[in-house]
């Protein structure tokens, strides 16, 4: 049986020598003289010797091996394959099911030991044991760089130890990787075989190094064994090969995992490179007995740790680490493969059902070797990031559908693809196949010391990748803009960290809480930055619940914020604007104040469109963070007493810090008391922030205030609120402008509401200034009695607003011989609380209770009103006339006569009416039996063009009345014409009959 299986390892190795197997033994400096194969059945030691600058000759005891000339001696020992490469499975992987054998493998080139031979030991006699002896007292010519084995393609290095010899001790364990023991490496061997009863030991050559002193090699004197991997066929000058080549099927090690190998243990130029470990290393004629263990911390070098056991030319386990960043967060971690030959029950495939295979298996994992990392810039809300998820399940292999190729070098020379460097979301494969993001669970630290936890997956960036290109296109194509290769797979999904309402401090806050936000979403970014590992986690944006917001309109819908660039760009010793915004608001939405909560004077529409530190949400941002609050941007559209408009009255506030502002700015800031959450909306403005308009004057002592606090029990019960309201010491003027005909001067007008109260209203005038053609009204203010409208003799409070008033009569006026009797004066005020417009009635006398003053026998009348609003005069109606009157009574017979004239005048809306009339009436009785009497008026009119009926027309009226009255018996006759002389022009239809129509058209020639 031995000498079967003899025969069957010297088939194979003799048909590894044919001509193209990369490894040949080549002629340079010294050429070869003879070479011997071996074998030796006893111990199954198959191997072939070639001799160099030696020859045989003839000695007392037979042959022996002699120098040949000049020069060193040399004997290269090849071994038989060392290693077999077989196809790894996925482990748990329903993808990768485990298939009947064949199982696919790659057989390794050819090992080879090359020996300086003692020239001490010369001449030997040519026999295996005295042969096999002098190896192990031979020192081996190795390489400790990255060196190209003679007989391949040259890649540009110079050839070692001896000018042109580039031939050195190459062991090919594992598959396509070199091995080159250290320089101080001995072999130790049996030269016979080894028998212990009826069992032979397979013969194997151990790895050991040169004793501290004495011949030979003891085992027991080993204290160290390392080898450096000084060549593979996937090594690449230029780049790398891509992270994801498993070609041609999953092993133990990717082409990426051994051209990193190479590069970390032997190029010697490279900071921290260091040979492994080799805790067994021996050579059989049926493979290897491997067990080497590196690691390694090198700049540009994703590799960290290799650790690889085989056992008789197969894998048991092998395990490869290279490090990274989990991207965005930025937190250290490695991707670890291990690889294990594992026992296992066959499938249903095939003929593996219910039989145990001992297949190599494969899982990936990432661990995390930072768990907590701490930041320090603005754009992060959290101080502290915590994981919580220290090692991922076993991942699914990164697919071109599923990564990222952050850098692609030029392409190298034919066979070598383009070299990739490769992130990847790690994922994982749930029951059924279907795979799935690792979501890490993680616990954030925010600046008020709050933890707050949520779940993120994490790119895993390769420690290797560029700072400059690489991370500058992640990021890119992290935030979502442009990038030279697809935008990340469901991006946005993986942006958004749910954090289910809690509450997060998105800045430095005064005490705790006045920054902090009710948040749903968390929209993670990326920075690009200095030092390891290039990039910072930024938050894009963040869907939060407002509570000052909700709280005073009852509306609970979500904004979307983003940080301030200003509060970004600060120093951390800054807060970066006088207003202390820390966030914008993006789309921002009205907020509706309800008018029992806001005054009933003061209806706000509030856009907030930023969050302030110190001031709650913020209308006019802009503005408001460089230190200037606009009332207009905040009280835009809004208007006091039901046509003022707010946002006009007030001036531009500068500030330089809040506390400066005082209470000149409104504040909207929601805070827990106790169980109550309390909710504040305060506001203050002296003379000095009050600017004058054409309708609103302010006055000496002028102020407006507005306070609302809402108390929100956190039991469920209903909220409180309380309202108060006031504007004091200003002046309404109507009509706007240069045409004031009136000037209402308030004391006061405030209001005041809450829970369960009744609205308590106080409207108090202080003066009435007559203006402009009214002047001379002024003159009789004294008899007015303006005691206000505090209780004043009439006041209507409902649902549509306030009005109040009063009309008094004034007591008859005699000087000399002037009379002044009849006169009345009234006043009344109407304060509408939605929409509409302020209104002001003002009458002096009325038009069927007219004043009448009389000069001795002369005498005249009439009266004045005057309506308007806070943007127009509605209605102007005034009369005046005058005239004389004589009466005579002679007994018999009396009678009277009067001869009057005047003028009457009425605007109302965009139409007017102006009449200048005559009118004479007498009377005759005689003896109270008989009574003549006859009325002559005369009138001349003009009314605009929009009037009716006579719209832009002057017409004239005249009428003539007699009546007649005998004892019992009246008769009246009255007669009346009217006629327009202005635009009374006949039309054309009337200047034109159909007949006359008919004969011009006639004149025409027809239409053929």
């Amino acid at each position: 049986m031995f000498k079967a299986l003899l025969n069957f390892v010297a088939e194979v190795f003799s048909a590894l020598f044919l001509p193209g197997r990369p490894f040949p033994v080549a002629r340079q400096t010294q050429r070869r003289s003879f070479s011997a194969d071996v074998l030796r059945a006893d111990d199954l030691l198959v191997l072939r010797l070639d001799f160099y600058n030696l020859r045989l000759q003839t000695g007392p005891s037979g042959k022996q091996v002699a120098p040949d000339g000049v020069g060193d001696s040399f004997i290269v020992v090849h071994f038989p394959p060392q290693h077999v490469a077989e196809r790894a499975f996925k482990e748990n992987g329903s993808s990768d099911p485990l298939l009947p054998p064949p199982v696919s493998a790659r057989l390794a080139g050819q090992t080879r030991l090359v020996f300086y031979l003692n020239p001490a030991l010369l001449p030997l006699d040519f026999s295996l044991e005295k042969i096999l002896s002098a190896l192990s007292q031979s020192a081996p010519l190795v390489s400790d760089r990255i060196t190209q084995p003679p007989g391949t393609p040259p890649v540009g290095w110079p050839a070692q130890f001896g000018g042109d010899r580039s031939q050195f001790s190459a062991i090919e364990a594992p598959w396509r990787l070199i091995l080159s023991p250290h320089p101080d490496g001995r072999w130790a061997h049996s030269p016979q075989s080894v028998t212990d009863g009826a069992k032979t030991e397979l013969w194997h050559t151990r790895l050991g190094v040169r004793p501290a002193s004495g011949p030979g090699v003891d085992e027991k004197s080993v204290t160290n064994r390392t080898a450096r991997a000084v060549f593979s066929p996937d090594q690449m000058a230029s780049g790398h090969p891509s992270e994801i080549d498993h070609s041609p099927f999953r092993n133990s090690l990717r082409r990426y995992d051994r051209h990193n190998i190479v590069r970390a243990t032997a190029e010697r130029t490279l900071a921290g490179n260091a040979p492994v470990a080799v805790e067994r290393l021996m050579l059989t004629s049926l493979g290897s007995w491997l067990q080497v263990h590196g690691e390694w911390d090198l700049e540009g070098i994703n590799l960290v740790e290799w650790r690889h056991r085989a056992t008789m030319g197969r894998d048991q386990f092998v395990k490869v680490v290279e490090k990274g960043f989990l991207f965005p967060l930025g937190h250290r971690a490695v991707q670890i493969r291990i690889t294990e030959r594992k026992l296992a029950m066959g499938t249903s495939q095939g003929d593996l059902e219910g039989k145990p295979v001992a297949y190599l298996r494969q899982q990936l994992f990432v661990v995390v070797r930072e768990p907590v990392k701490r930041f320090a810039h603005r754009a992060f809300p959290f101080r502290v990031i915590e994981f919580k998820t220290l090692r991922t399940p076993n991942l699914v292999d990164p697919t071109l559908a599923e990564s990222i190729q952050l850098v692609e070098s030029p392409p190298p020379p034919p066979p070598d693809p383009p070299s990739t460097i490769t992130a990847f979301w790690p994922r994982y494969e749930e029951e059924g196949g279907a795979t799935k993001d690792v979501w890490f669970l993680l616990e954030g630290t925010d600046w008020d010391g709050k933890i707050i936890s949520f779940a993120a997956p994490q790119l895993f960036v390769p420690a290797s990748a560029d700072p400059g290109a690489d991370i500058a296109k992640l990021v890119a194509a992290y935030n979502g803009g442009p990038s030279p290769f697809p935008l990340l797979p469901d991006s946005h999904e993986r942006r958004n960290l749910q954090t289910g309402g809690q509450k997060i401090a998105f800045a430095p806050s005064i005490k705790p809480g006045d920054t902090s936000l009710e948040t749903d979403i968390l929209i993670l970014a990326a920075l690009n930055a200095t030092g390891q590992p290039h990039f910072l986690p930024a938050m894009r944006g963040a869907r939060v619940d407002i509570p000052a917001v909700r709280q005073i309109s009852g509306q609970s819908g979500l904004s979307l914020i983003r940080f301030d660039d200003g509060y970004l760009r600060a120093p951390s010793s800054e807060f970066g604007n006088a207003g202390e915004v820390f966030a914008r608001i993006d789309a921002p939405t009205g907020v509706k104040f309800p008018v029992e909560k806001t005054g009933g004077l003061v209806a706000p529409d509030l856009t907030p469109q930023g969050i302030s530190r110190n001031f709650g949400p913020a209308g006019d941002v802009t503005k408001f963070a460089s230190g200037k609050f606009d009332p207009g941007a905040i009280f835009s559209g809004i208007k006091i007493l039901g046509g003022l408009p707010l946002d006009k009255i007030f001036k531009l506030i500068p500030f330089n810090w809040p506390s400066q502002a005082a209470e000149t700015v409104p504040g909207l800031t929601t805070v827990r008391i106790g169980d109550v959450i309390q909710t504040r909306y305060a506001w203050k403005a002296s003379r000095d922030q009050l600017q004058g308009q054409p309708i609103f004057e302010p006055q000496p002592g002028a102020k407006f205030e507005l306070e609302s606090v809402i108390d929100t029990p956190l039991d469920g019960t209903p909220p409180r609120f309380h309202v108060k309201g006031v504007l004091e010491k200003f002046e309404i003027v109507l009509p706007p402008g240069a045409d004031a005909l009136i000037g209402a001067r308030f004391d006061n007008v405030s209001f005041g509401a809450g829970t369960n109260e009744k609205v308590d209203v106080s409207v108090k005038f202080d003066d009435i200034v007559f203006k402009g053609p009214l002047t001379f009204i002024n003159e009789i203010r004294k008899y007015i009695p303006l005691d206000g409208f505090v209780d004043p003799p009439y006041i209507d409070v409902n649902a549509e607003g306030i009005s109040a008033g009063f009309t008094l009569g004034i007591p008859t006026i005699g000087v000399g011989i002037f009379v002044l009797q009849d006169i009345s004066l009234s006043a009344g005020f109407h304060l509408p609380f939605l929409g509409g417009a302020a209104g002001l009635r003002f009458a002096f006398c009325e038009r069927d209770h007219p004043f009448l003053l009389t000069v001795s026998a002369l005498g005249g009348g009439g009266f004045f009103g005057l309506d308007l609003d806070t943007e127009k005069v509605t209605n102007v109606e005034a009369s005046l006339e005058f005239g004389a009157a004589v009466a005579i009574n002679l007994g018999v017979a009396s009678g009277k006569a009067s001869i009057t004239a005047g003028v009457y005048y009425q605007k109302s809306g965009a139409g007017f009416q102006i009449t200048a009339f005559f009118r004479a009436a007498g009377s005759l009785s005689v003896l109270g039996l008989i009574t003549v009497s006859i009325e002559l008026y005369v009138g001349l009119s003009f009314q605009s063009d929009k009037a009716k009926p006579h719209g832009g027309k002057l017409y004239g009226t005249a009428s003539v009345r007699v009546k007649i009255k005998i004892v019992f018996f009246s008769i009246s006759v009255s007669v009346s014409i009217e006629r327009e002389f202005a635009g009374s022009d006949p039309t054309f239809s009337a200047m034109l009959t159909s007949g006359d129509w008919g004969e011009y058209c006639n004149a025409f020639a027809p239409e053929l």
